[in-house]
């Protein structure tokens, strides 16, 4: 290290004299000089400001900024000590599409090695209990990816089902056959959605059995509030005023897919059960109800009086009820208060007709996300049991009486227990059946009928998990929901 000592006879003390001659005057400045520095620093606090504005309303650098906000929201939900894993996997849309329509079938993907492969099917393996995509889906040809969005979201939901995890991203407003959510206001009529000859492709996404595991939520969130010039966190005395046009079109709208993400992590760290997703109860932080988001607060004579709900468009209620039906989750707004509710969480499946009326609920039951979860969860846990159980159990029988103590063990049938002893308990009845499959050694086929203590439904209803296990090491497991 080289040190050098200034001393005041020194030639290069001297060349910082003129510097302090010329500042010696601005002690006693003039007003006119006050003012033409006041102007100057006006000048390039204007000047900052519009780069800035610039730089932070790019549609790129907003896209990334909600990204990692919606991340940073979701990570610090309260989750106490609930052993829970969030795990980031960077890709593009457009990798995620190469990938799928580059493989003969979805099995032969990237995607399903990463997530069934190296994971549920292997032993040590975590399966992930929830899939969440920062992309959003729209209709026919992606104008801004190119890719065939609905295409590549069936071989996604494949994988999904396959792992028992199921995915969920944003809808594009494309499927709504609309430029902008806020093109909802001049439709009061959303029964269009429902007609079967609307969209062929799409209604046969609806009708594909893996679409269970798939979710489209909507609209999009308020992830920060706009930057304002009495913000008294700013160290750098930099005053800032973000410029938001009138409608609202440039504010930090994100995914609202990590909002239901947020609700998921909070009920599995409040119970480790998922059949409380929806709908609010008064004084209750539970349900479907959203509680964490930022929210704009226009100046009143008390604070958060007129607080803005953080949602792009608000719903009416015939609206809410017509999106859920066309296979959306859509995202409401809790009257008079800055909070959000998912009062319903269907999935792209559009559950099957039948005549009998406890098959029709059966079948709107297990479309529903929150009950898919339920069911991936012993999904997850079949797995592990045959994994410890390979080479040992012999006969159906054997493994019949096996998974039969297990579920017991998870049943209550009273059904005024409360929601302490629901949550140990979350069955409320359980059946299993196991059978060899002919021509196949050492695999059974399973059938499990759950009927958890649901909330807010019918409870007759049930669903039925069905897999192919294997008693042998070289041999993997497939199931789905029905």
């Amino acid at each position: 290290m080289i040190s050098e000592s200034l001393t005041p006879d020194s030639k290069r003390y001297e060349t910082r004299q003129p510097f302090s001659d010329a500042a010696a005057p601005v002690a006693t400045a003039t007003p006119d000089i006050r003012f033409q520095i006041d102007s100057l620093i006006d000048a390039i606090d204007q000047t900052l400001t519009a780069q800035v504005n610039r730089i932070i309303h790019h549609p790129e650098f907003q896209r990334l900024e909600a990204l990692w906000r919606n991340l940073y929201q979701l990570i610090q939900q309260p989750i106490g000590t609930s052993p829970v894993q969030i795990r980031i996997f960077s890709a593009k849309w457009k990798e995620l599409a190469r990938d799928i329509e580059r493989a003969a079938d979805f099995d032969q993907s990237r995607l399903f090695e990463l997530i069934y492969s190296q994971e549920f099917d292997m032993p040590g393996g975590q399966p992930y209990g929830l899939l969440i995509g920062d992309y959003t889906i729209a209709a026919g040809i992606n104008p801004t990816t190119g890719t065939d969005d609905i295409a590549i979201i069936e071989g996604i939901s494949s994988v999904a089902a396959a792992a028992f995890s199921p995915f969920i991203c944003a809808a594009d407003p494309s499927l709504l056959e609309i430029e902008s959510f806020a093109d909802l206001d001049r439709l009061p009529d959303l029964s269009f959605l429902l007609k079967p000859q609307r969209s062929a492709r799409w209604n046969r996404l609806r009708n594909a059995s893996d679409t269970r595991f798939l979710g489209l939520t909507l609209p999009r969130i308020l992830v920060r509030r706009p930057y304002r010039t009495n913000d008294i966190t700013r160290k750098d005395g930099f005053f800032f005023r973000e410029e938001i046009d009138p409608k609202g079109n440039n504010l930090l709208w994100g995914n609202s897919s990590f909002a239901f993400a947020s609700l998921v992590l909070r009920e599995y760290a409040s119970s480790g059960w998922f059949a409380d997703l929806r709908g609010v109860r008064e004084d209750e932080l539970n349900g479907g109800l959203v509680d964490s988001l930022p929210y704009i607060s226009f100046p009143t004579d008390k604070h958060d009086f007129a607080a803005q709900p953080p949602i792009e468009q608000r719903l009416n209620a015939e609206q809410e009820q017509i999106l859920s039906e066309a296979g959306f989750v859509p995202l409401a707004t809790v009257p008079y208060t800055p909070h959000l509710v998912f009062n319903s969480n269907q999935s792209v499946h559009k559950a099957a007709r039948y005549e009998s009326e406890i098959a029709n609920r059966n079948a709107r039951i297990a479309s529903m996300l929150q009950y898919v979860l339920c069911a991936c969860r012993f999904a997850h846990y079949l797995k592990m049991i045959m994994r410890e159980n390979v080479g040992q159990i012999a006969t159906s029988n054997s493994l019949r009486d096996t998974l039969e103590k297990w579920l017991f063990t998870y049943c209550i049938g009273n059904d005024d227990a409360d929601s302490v002893v629901k949550a140990r308990h979350p069955l409320r009845s359980a059946s299993v059946e196991v059978r060899e499959i002919p021509g196949r050694p050492g695999v059974y086929g399973c059938v499990m009928r759950l009927q958890p203590h649901f909330q807010l439904d019918d409870v007759t209803a049930s669903f039925q998990l069905l897999a192919d296990m294997n008693s042998k090491s070289d041999q993997s497991s497939k199931g789905k929901v029905q």
